[in-house]
């Protein structure tokens, strides 16, 4: 397969939709569109906001509202492109990555297809179609008009509110509507690439490559199992092999077997095999494979692709109550903790997701992360985000794209979901990287939440099921996350408990109070997949996207509002929340943006630092967490660690020493004192000297050797602690090669503000805050 870019300058045409449907440019020459040059992949407001129409800044104070004011438009994007030869004879297709969201497609005049899906690709075939110049017209049409055509049953309807029942029908990313996390912004465009492809008469069309066995002598059998697309002639000539020759390092194989039909499998057995571990673990080996059609010396396709040999299990319960339950990763055999991020949107415009994701990933990865999930209110990652993965050792939780609704339970919907599915499991399973498949985000706890039985939700107790099933032998399937089973809602449905309480694993959102409130600190389940606390951005990073004369104070603050809450309504209770959390934190609320800022970044960072410390201490009966989150789709008061502009905030450095392969760590004050922890999450154990001092004071208050077996935590120690103690606390060790430190702050809320900034500069070298003084 050859492939051709159709990337690049087009011209855009929009007005507010009419009646008539054109199929030429010269029809939207002569009727009444405005036209802005467009580049594609992109999105149709960014090219208003390049062109001046809409502002330059659509992110800045209220701008993102003007975005609405074209929800009802459609928009026409145009270019002239020449075939060669070869694409003029041959079997010939034009193939979209992503198209955002009900579209129609027009070659030289003619009406080639239709796609209602923003979130997979789409292919057309034009074999015998293209001359030597042709026009490509692609009408994307409005979302909200285009999605009338459909209804919901009154299931779906009645337990749902206004702003989820919008895309219940429509399959674009769910936070397009309006989030907690990202502002309604009705996007169009063709956000993804586009290209010609052109096939010869025999193709290897897809190979989905499976770890069959690692044996215990160092080896390992894989399976190639190959669908090839090939004239008749292949078969009737006879002689075609299929060949397959993988690489990594020093590890080469290189088998054939004969073809018969266009379906085959290849069994190979690969001695001394490389496996792919999870970072931490093991080298995360990636093999790179060439495959082939032969018939004898002659080459008629070839295909290449990645993939890594690794077993993953989810050993999991349904229930857990804090003594017995289990949720965990098995990756070759051995348990792994994981810890790691949410990845929500890169961007509001998903064109940008591909600029944006290098730095993205590279902070992921600097921070810890063993583990990313791939959040289902979002898109379908690309490319680049999987491979990345993959050579890093990151496993990845990856949502089918649904979140927080009733979605129609009906025919039409099961078809259009299963289509999606199975083209995200073919294309994405052959990553080592992807560990679990889970069904949706939060739709099982809306289901409980109104006391529905979640198993009465086919989609994810079917549909995906069997889809994962029959189409990738590799990696487990949750139906939600959190999935509440049968058993578990009984409970919920007895009013024993609440939909998430005994839950093995679970989103820890609740009040958002006190961080160490007993919500969080007696919380049972194994695995958090889920759990946030609000940091503000700090004041030179507000003032990038806040207007002047609304950058201080947040009270009665629209713009501020707007940059924190669902849906661009006009709603204080996040910023109220946050105010809070600064209260509870110190007692008392700074009166200038600086030192609120540093406040509020305090309070996230312990609160994150916490919440991983709780899970690694809870070893082995924890399994891991998944916190919320990295970095924010557009500028805003969050959860984010790392903000729009990639500013870390203070919580990413506290993240990053507590997710580090081995820390030791403070457990709770009880019994007067706390227990001192090393936590190992590596293959290999670990051994040196700690010491643990008053920061400020410099007194030496615990000191002695540790030692760690691998994979495992070790109680090394006990301090003597009051709850009426008031120290900051700097714990330091040594394993002879590396250094490495912690902290912990004893005692009760309110903590004193004017000592953690003397306390800051300690555990932070070097830091500056603009209007504050440190140390």
């Amino acid at each position: 397969m050859k492939k051709t870019t159709l990337n690049g300058e087009w011209q855009l045409y929009y007005r507010v939709t009419g009646d008539e449907d054109y199929s030429t440019k010269e029809e939207l020459e002569s009727s009444n569109f405005d036209k802005v040059n467009a580049t594609v992949p992109g999105n149709c407001e960014l090219e208003l906001s390049k062109a001046g129409i809409l502002p330059s800044d659509l992110f800045f104070a209220q701008n993102i509202k003007k975005v609405d004011e074209y929800q009802m438009h459609e928009w026409y994007y145009v270019r002239d492109f020449f075939a060669n030869e070869e694409q003029k004879t041959k079997r010939c297709e034009l193939y979209f990555h992503g198209v955002d969201c009900f579209a129609d497609y027009y070659l030289n005049g003619e009406k080639i297809g239709h796609s209602e899906n923003a979130l997979i690709a789409h292919a057309f075939d034009v074999t015998g179609k293209l001359k030597d110049k042709n026009t490509l017209i692609v009408h994307i049409k409005s979302t909200m008009l285009e999605s009338h055509k459909y209804t919901s049953p009154v299931y779906s309807l009645a337990y749902a509110n206004n702003c989820r029942i919008e895309f219940q029908t429509i399959r674009k990313p769910a936070h397009s509507f309006g989030w907690d996390i990202m502002p309604r912004c009705m996007t169009s465009g063709i956000w993804r690439d586009c290209e010609i492809r052109t096939y010869d008469d025999c193709e290897i069309d897809d190979c989905y490559i499976t770890t069959m066995y690692i044996n215990d002598d160092g080896s390992a059998d894989v399976a190639f199992c190959w669908t090839l697309k090939c004239t008749k002639d292949l078969y009737i000539k006879g002689g075609a092999r299929f060949y397959a020759k993988a690489v990594c390092g020093d590890s080469v194989i290189e088998k054939s077997t004969h073809i018969s039909t266009n379906i085959g499998t290849l069994h190979m057995h690969i001695p001394n095999a490389k496996i792919w571990n999870v970072r931490g673990y093991g080298e995360p080996n990636v093999y790179d494979v060439k495959m082939s059609i032969r018939i004898g010396d002659e080459v008629l396709a070839e295909r290449d692709d990645t993939f890594g040999i690794r077993k993953v299990e989810l050993r999991r319960t349904d229930i857990a109550d804090g003594v017995e339950g289990e949720f965990r990763f098995i990756v070759n055999g051995t348990p792994v903790f994981a810890t790691g991020t949410n990845w929500v949107p890169l961007d509001a415009f998903h064109s940008r997701d591909r600029e944006r994701a290098p730095k993205a990933l590279k902070m992921m990865y600097d921070c810890g992360c063993n583990i990313v999930r791939v959040w289902g209110g979002s898109v379908y990652e690309c490319d680049e985000f999987y491979d990345f993965c993959d050579r890093n050792g990151i496993m990845i939780w990856q949502d089918f794209c649904m979140a927080c609704n009733f979605y129609p339970q009906e025919d039409r919907f099961y078809d259009v979901i299963k289509k999606e599915a199975l083209f995200a499991v073919k294309r994405l399973r052959n990553h080592p990287s992807i560990a679990l498949w889970s069904g949706d985000n939060e739709c099982d706890d809306n289901y409980a939440s109104e006391n529905r039985n979640p198993d009465e939700n086919k989609i994810t107790r079917e549909i995906l099921r069997d889809v994962v099933l029959y189409n990738d032998l590799s990696r487990p399937y949750l139906p939600s996350s959190p999935y509440i089973s049968g058993d578990l809602f009984k409970l919920f449905k007895n009013r024993k408990t609440d939909s998430q309480e005994r839950a093995s694993e679970a989103h820890l959102w609740g009040p958002r109070a006190y961080f160490k409130e007993p919500f969080y600190k007696k919380a049972t389940c194994c695995f958090v997949s889920e759990s946030g606390y609000h940091g503000c951005p700090s004041k030179k990073e507000i003032v990038k996207f806040i207007s002047p004369d609304k950058v201080w104070s947040y009270k009665n603050n629209e713009e501020w509002n707007l940059h924190s809450t669902m849906d661009n309504v006009k709603n204080s209770a996040r910023i109220d929340l946050m105010e809070k959390q600064v209260i509870q934190l110190f007692g008392f609320l700074p009166d200038n943006i600086d030192e609120y800022t540093l406040a509020s970044q305090i309070s996230q960072a312990e609160a994150k630092k916490y919440f991983i410390e709780r899970m690694r201490i809870n070893r082995p009966y924890a399994g891991g967490i998944i916190w919320w989150n990295l970095i924010d789709g557009w500028p805003e008061m969050s959860d984010a660690v790392v903000d729009y502009y990639y500013e870390p905030k203070l919580a990413y450095s506290y993240i990053t020493r507590v997710q580090k392969p081995f820390v030791i760590m403070m457990g709770e004050t009880e019994s007067w004192g706390n227990r001192i922890v090393a936590s190992n999450i590596t293959s290999k154990a670990a051994s040196g000297n700690y010491s643990i001092k008053d920061a400020l004071t410099g007194e030496v208050l615990c000191e002695g050797e540790y030692s760690c077996p691998a994979n495992e935590n070790s109680v090394i120690g006990f301090l003597p602690v009051m709850y009426s103690d008031k120290k900051f606390l700097l714990i330091e060790w040594n394993d002879g090669e590396e250094k490495g430190f912690n902290h912990y702050v004893t005692g009760s809320v309110p903590m004193d503000f004017e000592k953690y900034k003397k306390f800051l500069p300690v555990i932070e070298k070097g830091i500056k805050w603009d209007g504050v003084e440190l140390g």
